[in-house]
Formats: C-alpha cells, structure tokens, sequence
C-alpha cells in the first residue's frame, strides 16, 4: 500500500493555500517510485513529513521534545517560539487573514487503495500535560464503506497489525533529521542496542529487559524491602528486650506481676467510673472496661487514664478559681450591705439639713402670692380675650360701601348714603370702645365730613332729577317715533296694495279705489302734488301715493334726530355725575377705609400683645407655682422619711434633727472600713462604688434575693474539689505503670512481638527467593535480545551492501555488526583487536551508518503495510563521491525486481535534486520545488 496524496491545511508551517478555494496544499502522485522535494531550510520540507507523522499517530516526535510534559522538554506551551506551535501562525503582515483562533488545523492522506485519513484540530500546541486542552479528531474512510471515527491504535493496528506504538511505526518508515542524530549521538554499545531494538520492533523485550535491571541495580526496590524487613526485624528484637528491661526498672519481675499491680489500682478508680455523669467533661467513661484484660488493653486503659487526669487536673483549676470567685461574691454581698446603710444614713441626715434650712413661712407667703397673681392674670386674659372679639367685629367697616355704588349705570341709591353714615355711627363707637388704646398709642381715626357728604348727596340729586326728566322725553319721543313708525307701516302697505292694483288695472280705473275721485286736475293737485291735468287717472293716483310715502319717512326722521340730542344730554350728565360724585365719593371712602384699617390693626396689635404678656406672666407664675411645691414635697417627704406619715411639719423639733446628725456621724466612725473608704464620702461617691460592685461578676445575680443559691454553690464546689483532688491521686498512681511512649505500640501487642518477628524473617527469605528469579530471567532475556539483534543484524546483506556502496571510509569498506553482553558494535573485516567503527567514525561517517541501517531494515520489514520509505534530507555532512554512491544505492533498489519499497525524500541541496532527475530519468520521478515562502506558507511548483 502506497500513500499517493497529502492534502495540508494550516498545520505547522502551512497556512491556509490562497491559490485554491478549498486552501489545502494538495501533494499529489506521492505513490511514484520517487518523489523529491527540494528547496531552502526552513521553507516546510520537514513539517511535510510531520504533517503524515502527526495525522497517522496524533503527535509529532521532534516537538515532543521540546515540550516540558513527559519527554524532558525545556520549554511550555508559552515559551516555544511560532515556529514550534502545531497550528500555522501567520505572520503579523498577514493579520488581514483569518485570526488563528478561528483555523482549525487538517491533515488528509489518501492512499492508493481508496482508504482516508482524516485529522482534524483546533488546538494550538499538542497535549504537554495531563492538563492540556489539546485535542484532534480522527476519521477513517475504507473505499466503497461510510467514513467512521476510530482511536489511534485502531489506525495503527489497519497499518501495523503487531506494533502496539505509533513513535516505532513512523521510525520504521521515517529517517528524520532527529532520527539520524539519536543515532550519532547514542555513544555506547548498551544505548545502540536500545536503538536497533527499535527499530526493529522490539522495544516491548528491551522494556523488559530494562524493568528487570531496576531489580538488579543497587539501591533496586527487592533490595530496599530487604533492608526495610532487616530494620523492621532488629528493631521488634531490641524494643522486646527494652521492655522487659524496663518491667525489671520499675520492680516488676516480669508482665504478670506487672498485669496484678495494674488490677488493684484500677479497682480503686471503679467509684468513680460508676458516678461518670457527675464529672461528664472528664470523659471517666474512658476507663469503662468489661471482660478479661487483654495485652492491648493496659495501654489503651493507660493512654485513657493520662487523659483524664489532664482534664481532672484542668477542672481541679477550674474549680479553684470558682471557690475564689464565689467568695469575693459573698465579699460583695457583705459589702453592699453596709453600703446601702450608709446609703440610708447619709439620706436622713440629708433629709434633717432641708428640714432645718427650710423656711416655711417664707414658703408659705410666696405660694398665697403666686396664687393671687395668677387671679389677677386670668381676669385680664378674659379682658384682653373680650376686647379682641369686639375689635375684629370692625374689621369690615368701610369695606364693602364702594362695591353698592352703580358705577355702570352712574347710580347711587339712597342706602348708600345711609350706608355711609352708619358706617361713621360705628366709627364713633370704635373710638368710644378702644379710646383708651388709641390714646395711649396716639393713633388717628377717619373724620366725619358731613358738609362733604352732605354737598356730594344733593349734587348727585340735582343732576340725578335732571337726568330723570331727559330720561322722560326720550321715553316720550321714542314712544311718538314707535306709534309713527308703526302707523306708517301699515299705511304704507296698504297704498302699496292700491298702487300694484292700479298698475295692473291701468285701462280700466276711472276713479281713486280709496276716496272715488275722478278730478285731478284742480290747482291743489297742480301746485302741491306736482300732477299734470293732461295725465291719466292711473298716472295721477300713482303719483299721489308716492308722494304720500315719502312725507311719513321725514316725520320719523325728525324725532329720530330728537331723540338722539337727547341721549346726548343723558351721556353728558352720566358724565357729570361720575367725574363731580362717584369718583370723588370713591376717593374719599378709599382714604377713610384705609386711615380706619391703620388704627384697627394697631389696636388688635396692642390687644394681642396684652394677651401674649398675660400667658408670659401667667407661665412664669405656674414654673413659680411648680417651684413652690416641689418645696413643699421635699419637706413633706423628708418629714415621712424621719418621723413617718403622722408627724406634721409644724411639730419637728431641732433639737431630733441635731441628734439624728450625730447618731449618722458614729455610725460612720465605727463602719469606714467595712465599707471600704477612709473618711466619710458623700452619696454619690455611695451611689457609684454600690452600682460598681452590683456591676461586678455574678453579683447580680445572687444580690438581694438569690443568697440561699450562693451558699448552695459555694458548698457543692468545695465538694467537688475534694473528690477531684482524690481522683488525681488515684489516677497519679495508676499512671505510675505508664511505659514510656516509645515503647508504647509495643507494649500494647507484647505478646505478639514473637509472631511479628517470624513474619519479617519469612519475607526477609521470600525476597531472596525473588532476587534470584529476577536474575535468571533478566539472563534469559538478554540471551534472547542478542540472538534477535545477532539474527537480523549479523551479516545483514542489504545493511552491508548499501555501506559498502555508499563507502564512507577508503579503508574500511565492509562492515559487520557484532552484538555481545555489552552491547551492539559495528566492525569490519580490516579491523582487529577489538577496535569498533562507531569508535573512530566521524560525524559524517555515523551519519552514513545509520542511512544504511534504516534503509537495510526499512527495506527488509514485512510487518508494516505501508511500502514507502521517507528520508528527511539524508545528505547532510555527505561529500560528493557519498552523495553519488547513495544514489546509485537508490537507483539499484528500484531498479530491483523484488523491490517493492518506494521512496519520499527531501533535499536543501538543488545539485543533488538536480543529479536524482539526471541519474533517475528513465525512472518515473516527480519533483516538488519549494521555491519561496509567502505570508500562508511555502510556494510550492509541482514538476514532473
């Protein structure tokens, strides 16, 4: 089977191709018996061969190496360089491209028997740890079968049916770069055995071989159990005869004597152990025990006791410190006691000092004097409170006589007038009411101009009968202009009907319809009317009837003229009247309302001041009152505290009050230390030091009422004292059996220290027995990997043929491999004395070694499917003649009948590309010139 096309899409150091529409770099006709690929280091030559290396197996060997997982790297994923990432990064002029985080990386090798495969990424960098989120998806298309997803090792098992490695599969048909340095680099014959192994898939034995030796080697795991156990074996001796020497220390003969003493003491602690509720935070039921006593027994009964005896010990400090708290409580108590006596005392002699310095009468006189000032003050509140009510009954005077007046119609009535001059009867009244005030204050009221108001009335009247007898006449001539208009209307209406019936009967009228006359021909008709006698009857009526018409309308308008000169006359007077009385009238009731509301308000102000005295005056009397009586509660309540409820105030005697001062004085004589003060305090220094001590820890508590309970607590601690104080004893005996802590464990299973010492000497045994079925197999093994390196290399003709043609050395033209318990050597015929190739081979002559190695066991395979071989750049460090040899090396394999291997190779070197084509011409070899690098990868030129 033959790969036969490669199709590359941002993977490594191929972009996104912008010459397709698909953008893969499409390497097709890979299955010719050669391809060559040719161009500049750097140009995508190696990561061709990676991208088949990474879609067949998921990895890429060489950038494994580079990373810190497993493979000893020395870089992470942030510190390689772009040219080591998986996915294609574009360069920054290129960032008019699709961002990388949007690329997904695909590889798609098609092989000449119609079978794809397919890998996909979107990762950056390949997994460098167990936490990486690298990840790929692998498809698989058979020819003529639906594509389907399969794991890795499935696609190597299609490929490669007995390896179980992808890395072995690849170097089976890869020679990279990498590949022939690890063979120039593995100097030892052990490390070149490793190698060969390899590649000739067998790493599974050398694994072995390798995991064996770790049994071998110093310091191997089989080694160290054995130690351990030795360790383990002395120690169990030497802790066995510790304790016994430790049971003889403390007077024991022996554990039986020891086991008997333990009994007895235990017995003592039973009391106890049955009363365990009682002293529930010592854990006492630790030492509950039923049954036989076993060996494991003492020290877990001992390691119990040591516990309770640290918390008896603590809760014997508790309990301590509680008998010291409940007693300075009782100190308290006793204190306050006394304190509040001479809280008492202290009050009376208080009490006795107001008593004496009280003076009664003079209490007496001022409590009738403030009673009877506030008499006084409640009179002139009711005063002050009748006189603001009649003053704001005035508040209106004036206010409302200008809004009666007609100043549309220019009219006043006669209540107006009245009005007003009931109005200066009130203003009379006001001054009359509040004289007092409006003298006191020197205020100023409206004056009553009679005269004024008298000339203003019979004016308004004079103008007023005048405007009335106008009024009359134009009544009268609108009366006369109605009757006529209406008269004149009807009239007309009917010489109207006369004169359209004249008209329509002009023939046959003879005479007036309307007075029969049939002469119009006299001079009245002639000189007055206008008639012609020669006219008609007809002609002449009509006349007459036009000219009767015509003087109605004149009469009407005479008295229309009449009645407006008239009301011309009415406009005048309306005139006169409001220019010469209602604005005057107006004026002068404006000034009086407002001289009125200056003095009102002043005297409603000095009203309301009065009231606000009366309630100043009438407080400070009741704060006075309040005073006086707080007095007199004083000396009341003192009087109740000395001599009780039935003695007066008039009935104290000074002489009780100056001996209640000297029995306090000897009481405090005779009582400063129990109260703790040194000279007799006061009552607030009293008050503080009884609220300090009340304040003080539990006092309140048992202060006044709960006394019985202090005495309870106080016995009961002391009884629990004592029996802790004997549970400690006891326990300190007991724990005087206690071994030390380093003999602990084994004090506990001493009767099993016997067994335990059997059972390391057995595995002691065991691992010998182990030791020495290691060595014999690692033997056999060994045995067996030389006779398979000796098999396949020994004498190897295509390894041999293809050294030889190659001839890297002018003197050593043959060459054999010899393998032994060192390792693998590589020889040739002229060599003597155990001197090896590999030992006096130049850089360029290993490098020829390991090319004819790969090929020889490349070409000789049969367990892979895959028949194509790839060289990545195979010709480095080769001189010329070398490089002509290799190809005739090339030239005679496909020229081979039995050959089916075809190769893959890549060059920097044009010479030798250009030489393949030349030397190859009658082969069918097709070539791929990289011939430049752009911003999506390579420029690659297909030639075939």
């Amino acid at each position: 089977m033959y790969l036969s096309e490669v199709k590359i899409k941002n993977f490594r150091g191929y972009g996104e191709n912008p010459n397709r529409s698909d953008h893969y770099y499409i390497f097709d006709e890979l299955d010719s018996p050669l391809v060559v690929f040719h161009g500049f280091n750097g140009h995508g030559k190696t990561s061709f061969f990676e991208a088949i290396e990474w879609c067949l197996t998921d990895t890429v060997a060489r950038l494994e190496r580079l990373y810190k997982a497993d493979h000893g790297g020395a870089y992470t994923a942030n510190d390689l360089n772009r040219s080591h990432y998986l996915k294609f990064s574009a360069s920054v002029s290129n960032q008019r491209r699709r961002p990388v985080e949007e690329r997904e990386v695909v590889v798609e090798l098609l092989f000449d028997n119609g079978t794809q495969v397919i890998r996909r990424s979107n990762s950056r960098v390949l997994s460098i740890s167990d936490s990486s989120d690298y990840d790929s998806s692998l498809e698989f298309i058979e020819k003529g079968k639906e594509p389907k997803n399969i794991s890795n090792n499935e696609l190597l098992e299609y490929f490669a049916t007995r390896s179980n490695d992808g890395s072995s599969f690849i170097r089976a048909h890869v020679l990279a770069q990498e590949g022939i340095t690890d063979f120039v680099r593995k100097t030892s014959p052990d490390e070149r055995k490793s190698l060969f192994m390899r590649y000739l898939q067998q790493e599974g034995l050398s694994d072995h071989i390798a995991r064996l030796r770790l049994y071998l080697n110093g310091g191997n795991v089989l080694s160290r159990k054995k130690t351990e156990h030795e360790g383990k074996k002395t120690e169990l001796n030497s802790q066995q005869q510790q304790i016994n020497g430790f049971l003889q220390n403390i007077g024991y003969a022996d554990f039986e004597s020891y086991k008997t003493q333990f009994h007895v003491l235990f017995v003592q602690l039973l009391p106890f152990v049955k009363r365990a509720s009682r002293f529930s935070n010592l854990s006492i039921n630790l030492l509950m025990h039923e049954g036989v006593f076993e060996a494991t027994d003492y020290s877990k009964l001992l390691q119990s006791a040591a516990q309770v005896y640290e918390r008896a010990v603590t809760e014997k400090g508790k309990l301590q410190a509680r008998h010291a708290e409940l007693q300075t409580i009782r100190d308290h108590v006793k204190s306050l006691d006394f304190l509040y006596q001479a809280e008492q005392w202290i009050r009376k002699s208080n009490h006795a000092r107001s008593l004496k310095d009280g003076d009664i009468e003079g209490l007496q006189k001022t409590t009738e004097e403030i009673e009877r000032h506030k008499l006084l003050v409640e009179q002139s509140k009711r005063a002050s409170a009748d006189q603001l009510s009649k003053v704001i009954g005035f508040e209106q005077m004036f206010d409302s006589i200008s809004d009666q007046i007609d100043n549309t119609n220019k009219n006043i009535n006669l209540n107006v007038w009245k009005a007003i001059r009931d109005g200066f009867d009130r203003l009379r009244l006001f001054e009359q009411e509040f004289q007092e005030i409006i003298e006191q204050e020197g205020l100023s009221i409206p004056v009553h101009d009679e005269e004024k108001l008298s000339y203003l009335q019979t004016h308004f009247i004079s103008l007023d009968g005048e405007r009335q007898q106008i009024a009359d006449n134009i009544r009268s001539t609108n009366e006369k202009k109605n009757s006529l208009s209406s008269l004149n209307s009807q009239y007309k209406h009917m010489l109207n009907q006369v004169k359209e019936y004249i008209q329509n009967h002009t023939e046959s009228i003879t005479s007036c319809p309307v007075c029969l006359n049939e002469d119009f021909t006299s001079a009245r008709y002639n000189n007055e009317l206008g008639l012609q006698p020669e006219s008609s009857i007809s002609i002449n009526i009509t006349s007459i009837i036009d000219k009767t018409v015509s003087n109605g309308d004149k009469v009407l308008e005479a008295l229309s003229d009449e009645a407006a000169l008239l009301n011309s006359k009415i406009v005048e007077l309306n005139s006169s009247i409001a220019i010469e009385v209602i604005v005057p009238l107006i004026s002068w009731l404006q000034s009086v309302r407002e001289k009125f509301l200056a003095c009102y308000r002043e005297v409603k102000s000095t009203i309301e001041k009065q009231q606000r005295e009366s309630r100043t005056l009438e407080n400070q009397l009741i704060e006075r009152g309040r005073d006086a009586e707080e007095l007199w509660e004083r000396l009341r309540e003192s009087t109740r505290v000395l001599f009780g409820d039935d003695v007066e105030l008039k009935n104290i005697k000074v002489e009780a009050l100056d001996n209640l001062w000297v029995s306090k004085s000897r009481w405090f004589e005779g009582n400063l230390q129990k109260i703790g003060f040194e000279y007799e305090p006061n009552l607030e220094e009293i008050t503080s030091k009884i609220l300090l001590i009340r304040n003080e820890k539990e006092v309140a508590d048992y202060y006044p009422n709960n006394l019985v309970q202090l005495d309870e607590n106080q016995i009961s601690n002391k009884r629990n004292f004592l029996m802790i104080e004997l549970l400690i004893k006891r326990l300190d005996d007991l724990l005087k059996l206690r071994v030390p802590g380093e003999y602990n464990d084994f004090f506990s299973r001493y009767e099993q220290l016997d067994a335990a010492i059997r059972q390391h000497t057995e595995k002691i045994d065991l691992i010998d027995t182990y030791q020495q079925q290691v060595r014999l197999k690692h033997s056999e093994l060994v045995t067996k990997q030389n006779q398979i390196l000796g098999d396949q290399l020994h004498g190897h003709p295509v390894i041999a043929w293809v050294y030889s043609a190659i001839n890297p050395h002018t003197q050593y033209k043959d060459l054999k491999v010899i393998v032994d318990h060192q390792g693998t050597h590589f020889t040739s015929e002229e060599i003597q004395n155990n001197l090896y190739l590999d030992q006096i081979f130049s850089q360029a002559q290993l490098n020829i070694l390991a090319l004819s190695t790969f090929i020889g066991i490349g070409l000789t395979q049969q367990y892979s499917s895959l028949d194509q071989l790839f060289l990545d750049d195979p010709i480095q460090s080769m001189d010329d003649v070398n490089v002509l040899a290799f190809i005739d090396v090339l030239r005679a394999v496909l020229n081979s009948e039995t050959n089916k291997k075809r190769f893959i190779i890549s060059t920097h070197d044009d010479n030798f590309a250009e030489l393949l084509a030349v030397k190859m011409r009658n082969k069918n070899v097709l070539q791929y010139f990289i011939e430049g690098y752009g911003p999506e990868g390579p420029v690659v030129r297909k030639h075939d």
